[in-house]
């Protein structure tokens, strides 16, 4: 019989396995759910946090949070509301900043939602909506550091030297140049930004048949 502890026990095992798989596909530079969209997300510089894939960044969060559950601690509420504040901000930069979404990393906020839904009390919603405002806005601080209007960029990051690439994520030749860059701004000390844009690629062009054709034509001068 599926009591109200074990419905949570699955919630956060999925969870935790999905923040897992995520997390593996993008440290090998794999699509996570197959789409353009999905991929501009993921290539972002709002993929990683302290150059570690989002996934795997939440994996240790929900383990503990799956801990204190199975020890029937009282810091699961809190625990999630946090996760859940994190999460809600993401979603948030994914749709303004970003301009595309992520199917598993929606499914990864419904299955936040749904646990923090299962495991809050009514006594602990105030407290509970408050540490949630304060990751929401304690994420758009981190990564928007040290200015905190929102602005239409996809990254602020501090350093003294700064390469911005512009591409398709979805494209091979834009994932191509950007894996060698990665590598050269390493060995340079550089930080390297991305910043998808939703366009054809523009590192490969051939001329077309019409344009090969025009540049035998003689002059008509």
């Amino acid at each position: 019989m599926l009591t109200k502890n074990n419905i949570l026990t699955v919630s956060l095992i999925l969870a935790l396995l999905l923040s897992l798989f995520m997390g593996l596909q993008d440290l090998a530079q794999l699509s996570a759910c197959g789409t353009a969209s999905c991929d501009k997300v993921h290539a972002s510089s709002f993929g990683s946090m302290f150059g570690l894939p989002l996934g795997l960044c939440a994996a240790p969060g929900l383990l503990m949070v799956l801990f204190f559950h199975l020890k029937k601690k009282n810091m699961v509420t809190c625990a999630l509301a946090a996760m859940l504040g994190a999460e809600l901000y993401l979603t948030f930069v994914q749709l303004y900043f970003i301009r595309g979404i992520c199917l598993l990393c929606l499914s990864f906020l419904g299955l936040l939602f749904l646990s923090f839904t299962l495991a809050v009390d009514k006594s602990m919603l105030p407290k509970a909506a408050l540490i949630a405002c304060l990751f929401f806005f304690s994420f758009h601080f981190f990564f928007f550091f040290p200015d905190f209007q929102p602005r239409c960029t996809l990254a602020q990051i501090p350093g003294d030297t700064r390469v911005e690439v512009f591409g398709s994520p979805s494209c091979l030749h834009c994932k191509e140049a950007i894996t060698q860059l990665t590598a050269i701004c390493s060995d340079y000390g550089a930080d390297l930004v991305l910043r998808p844009v939703p366009l054809s690629c523009l590192l490969y062009t051939s001329p077309s048949p019409r344009d090969r054709t025009r540049s035998r034509m003689p002059s008509s001068a």
